[in-house]
């Protein structure tokens, strides 16, 4: 009868010499992820807040993904990410962007909002509008007042929740005033009409 030992040892040396491929795990690459909405045009000046990461396995991860913080400190996006959405290089407008936006005016600058969907249904990027503001204390009757006159509307831009953001050309008194919308029990939007005179804001041209 055959012995089977010597056959045993050398399966048991060739499985010990053989490099063990499972045991190389693949390794990791951090995503920066949208924790909630959020909006285009907007300063990210903190974007630990915004953003939150992901590890994905490489290769598996998201083309053109941001991997880092600071990528996207002090920039600005070109579209509204919707919770979980991964931030991509392409979202990142070009250093150079709101300075075309803003225009070579002094004393103008970008100013983001957000109104209710019903609000805006005439509101189109890179035309003007009046934005009116219905404010209502308690034991008081409501007031209207005009926020802001013949507007340079930027981008325009509705979210999945309800609700629309856009981005406006404005003034630091006309920002001023804006402010306080988010306090408003009704806000209305005039579209201006062709042939009225334009504003100082003129400079400032969405391209």
């Amino acid at each position: 009868m055959l012995s089977l030992a010597p056959a045993v040892a050398i399966v048991a040396i060739l499985t010990a010499s053989a490099p063990c491929w499972a045991d190389e795990p693949k390794p990791l690459v951090a995503v920066l992820v949208a924790k909630s909405d959020v909006a285009p045009w907007e300063p990210i000046e903190e974007p630990e807040k915004l953003f939150k990461v992901v590890h994905y396995l490489k290769g598996e991860e998201p083309r053109d993904a941001v991997t880092g913080f600071e990528q996207v400190k002090g920039r600005r996006i070109n579209c509204r990410l919707t919770e979980d959405q991964p931030l991509k290089r392409s979202h990142i407008l070009a250093e150079s962007r709101p300075a075309i936006l803003i225009g070579p005016q002094d004393g103008v600058r970008v100013m983001a909002i957000k109104i209710s969907d019903k609000s805006v249904t005439e509101v189109m990027v890179g035309k003007r509008f009046d934005i009116f503001a219905t404010f209502k204390e308690a034991g008081m009757e409501p007031v209207t007042e005009m926020m802001g006159k013949n507007l340079l509307v930027l981008a325009c831009d509705r979210g999945e929740k309800g609700g629309c953001a856009f981005s406006l050309v404005v003034t630091p008194e006309e920002g001023q005033a804006l402010s306080r919308i988010g306090k408003a029990v009704n806000v209305q939007l005039k579209l201006c009409g062709v042939g009225e005179k334009s504003s100082a804001k003129d400079g400032a041209q969405a391209k």
